[in-house]
């Protein structure tokens, strides 16, 4: 899959290729997840996704999910 592609981002530049990256890290700021994901994604379509893949990685580092909180 190629990840760079053209986008629409915050700055509102259209012409360059870019790639996005969602991460996930405890309340020590130490990363547990990470994903690449396609720059014409937009943010609220991947976080949707994203929110299963971290409950599943939190699942499989035995830590409790149901007091998880995002932001």
């Amino acid at each position: 899959m190629n990840c760079f592609i053209k986008g629409y981002n915050k700055k509102h530049r259209k012409d360059k290729n870019q790639i996005c990256v969602a991460l996930a890290a405890n309340e020590d700021n130490i990363p547990f997840i990470h994903e690449t994901y396609p720059g014409n994604v937009h943010d609220s379509e991947e976080f949707s996704r994203i929110v299963e893949k971290i409950i599943n990685r939190l699942t499989e580092l035995n830590i409790c999910s149901e007091n998880l909180v995002l932001f």
